[in-house]
């Protein structure tokens, strides 16, 4: 497949493209990111910035938000679908943020647990492990090692 960038492709013709057609040759146009804009990403480039850091190594591009346990609402933050690997990057570490409290804590194991009985495997990492460049490299260890 040929490798394309932003400044190959007229602005004009990037707007006609469908946002997943983007996703797929890697484009994305200025202020769009490959997350779907929510309230607990809205600030931080550390969600848009991840992909793009996964493909600079020559990985797939993961699916954002994707629901894997229907009907229940839990999403994944990022996931490669046919591999079954997901990769939950938990802020607030250091903060008392919700995923280290007690009810969001729990929550987080009901969630991982049931990905787990539905065979996902799963990377949890912090912004700062993305930022690092730690989460890119534990993903592409698990490619190189079962992914042929």
């Amino acid at each position: 497949m040929e490798h394309w960038s932003k400044f190959d492709i007229p602005q004009h013709a990037l707007m006609k493209m469908s946002a997943e057609k983007r996703r797929e040759l890697g484009l994305i146009l200025p202020g769009e990111s490959y997350v779907k804009k929510s309230v607990k990403h809205e600030n931080d480039t550390t969600y848009s910035n991840f992909p793009l850091m996964l493909k600079s190594v020559g990985l797939p591009v993961p699916i954002a938000e994707h629901r894997f346990a229907p009907p229940r609402r839990w999403r994944w933050d990022f996931c490669w679908i046919e591999q079954k690997l997901a990769v939950e990057i938990d802020g607030g570490a250091w903060t008392r943020g919700r995923h280290t409290r007690g009810a969001g804590f729990i929550k987080d194991m009901e969630k991982q647990n049931a990905g787990t009985m539905l065979g996902w495997h799963l990377f949890r990492v912090t912004p700062e492990q993305v930022k690092s460049g730690y989460a890119v490299a534990l993903v592409k260890e698990w490619f190189d090692k079962f992914v042929t």
